[in-house]
Parts: structure tokens; C-alpha cells; sequence
């Protein structure tokens, strides 16, 4: 009889579920700025509104803001809107080794502005291409960059985008496809955070601060059949801190943000009152078609 009971009281608590509700509040949106900016181009800036956390619908654009650049304290450019959300300028652009701030103003939403640098230029020397077959029997390539740090604390960024032409053979008509390219490096100290991404890798000058050094990259070029022809921009580029900070915590959420058990990470932020990134950087270019 006994054993009867016991079976019954287990089959009964499986059978519970308890449920509770959360209440979550919901809290006012907040403007989002964002602008990643260099030499090459002329102001863009991003403008839309935060959502909540169980939102998951796309962020809302906003376009009644006036979006100011300052150099100091002076007013230097008022971009303007074009569509989804984004706002240009019509011909001016940052100067390397200068601080600015975006300040985006609206009626209903308030004022948020950051601030950031554009870095001086720091001219990467390439070397001769070598290639080699990968772990898994796929073409590798190698080159290292070498450059000479300026004094003070500097961070870096190496990436790579692949144009892959196409000829369809049934029509013969051609096209381009562009994607990012996943590059790495060996190097002790360089890249060791071991992330997963196509936004190239990061790294400070801590080891060699103020001298020449040489980084060895080495890259994967991405194989998309029938390729008739490639050809790999890679980009060597100085950036300020709040772009590394940025860039550093982003991937880092994104790496373990499917793991209920890892460590929560915030994003950097440099927006106040709002949120978003401003950051700079200027870059040099070496164009290869293996």
C-alpha cells in the first residue's frame, strides 16, 4: 500500500507547474545616436529610439531630429536627413588628429549627444602574399603589417572584405558579390580573445608602445562556387577607444549570448542621455587579387 501512495504523491508533483508573472516595467524610449566616422568620407550619423527588452520588433528611425557636429565648442556641420533614420552631410567631413561631438535634438525625445576622436593616420606597410592550404584542405593566406606606433595609448583594427565577380553559365550575364573575410592572427598577445566574427580582430599597442611593429595576419578567403575572379580590400586602421570599446563588448555579447551560463556584458556606451557609439578612425587600404 505504501508503495502505491508514494507513486501517486510523485505523479502528483510532476504534474504541477508553477507559474509566475513578471512584471516587467516598461520604460520610456530613449534616443539611440550612433556614427562611426574617418577621413574618407563626410558626416553620417544614425538616429532612432531604444525598445524594450521583450520587444522584438526593429528599432523605430527617427527623422525630425537636428543633428549638429561640433569641433570644441563651435558648430561646424547640420546634417540632413535622407531615409531610414540616417543623416549626412553634404560635403564635409572629419580631419584626422581632431575631437568632435554629434548632439542630435528633438521635441518629443529629448537631446542626446556623444563625443570621440579621429586618430592620426598610422600608414601600415604590406608585405608579399604567401598561400597555403588550411586545416581542413581550404586556401590560406598570409602577410604581415608593419607600422610605426605613435606615442600615447593607440588601438587598431584589421579587417577584410572580398569581391567575388560571378558568370552565370547558362546566361553568361556577370555580377559582384562583396562580403566580409575572416582574418586572425597568431602573434602572442594579438587577437587572443578568439571571437568568431567578420569584423576583423583588435588589439592595443601595450607591447610596443611608441615603436615599429609588425603584426602576421592571416585570412580565409570565403569560397563561393563558380567564382570566375577575387579580389580582397584589407584594412588596416587606427581607431579611438570608444570605437575599440565598443567593437570589443559588442562581439563579446554576441559570443556568449546563447550561453544562459556565461557572465552578462554590457556594451559600451558614450551617449548621454541615450544610447549608441561615437567613434573614429582612419585607415590604409592594400587592394589583392591573388
Amino acid at each position: 500500500m505504501k508503495k502505491y501512495i508514494a507513486s501517486f504523491l510523485l505523479l502528483t508533483l510532476c504534474a504541477c507547474e508553477l507559474v509566475v508573472d513578471v512584471d516587467i516595467p516598461i520604460e520610456k524610449r530613449n534616443l539611440v545616436l550612433s556614427s562611426f566616422f574617418n577621413p574618407d568620407s563626410t558626416w553620417k550619423a544614425k538616429v532612432s529610439l531604444s525598445r524594450h527588452i521583450l520587444d522584438e520588433a526593429p528599432y523605430p528611425f527617427v527623422s525630425d531630429a537636428i543633428v549638429v557636429v561640433f569641433e570644441g565648442e563651435n558648430a561646424i556641420d547640420t546634417l540632413e536627413h535622407d531615409s531610414l533614420g540616417y543623416y549626412r552631410s553634404a560635403d564635409e567631413g572629419p580631419k584626422p588628429g581632431k575631437s568632435y561631438s554629434i548632439r542630435a535634438v528633438t521635441s518629443e525625445h529629448g537631446t542626446a549627444s556623444g563625443s570621440s576622436f579621429c586618430p592620426q593616420i598610422v600608414p601600415g606597410q604590406f608585405s608579399s602574399l604567401q598561400t597555403s592550404v588550411g586545416e581542413f584542405g581550404q586556401p590560406e593566406y598570409s602577410f604581415t603589417i608593419t607600422f610605426t606606433d605613435p606615442a600615447g595609448k593607440d588601438f587598431y583594427q584589421v579587417m577584410a572584405i572580398g569581391e567575388y565577380r560571378y558568370t552565370n553559365p547558362y546566361t553568361g550575364q556577370g555580377f559582384v558579390n562583396r562580403s566580409n573575410v575572416r582574418v586572425w592572427s597568431d602573434d602572442e598577445g594579438i587577437d587572443n580573445e578568439e571571437l568568431e566574427n567578420y569584423e576583423g580582430f583588435f588589439f592595443p599597442d601595450a607591447i610596443f608602445n611608441g615603436e615599429e611593429f609588425s603584426v602576421n595576419v592571416k585570412m580565409t578567403p570565403n569560397m563561393w562556387g563558380g567564382s570566375a575572379s577575387s579580389k580582397y580590400f584589407i584594412y588596416f586602421r587606427a581607431v579611438s577607444e570608444d570605437y575599440y570599446k565598443y567593437k570589443i563588448t559588442s562581439m563579446l555579447q554576441n559570443h556568449v549570448g546563447n550561453d544562459p551560463f556565461a557572465q552578462p556584458v554590457k556594451v559600451y556606451n558614450n551617449i548621454e542621455n541615450g544610447f549608441g557609439i561615437i567613434g573614429g578612425f582612419t585607415q590604409t587600404v592594400l587592394i589583392i587579387e591573388p
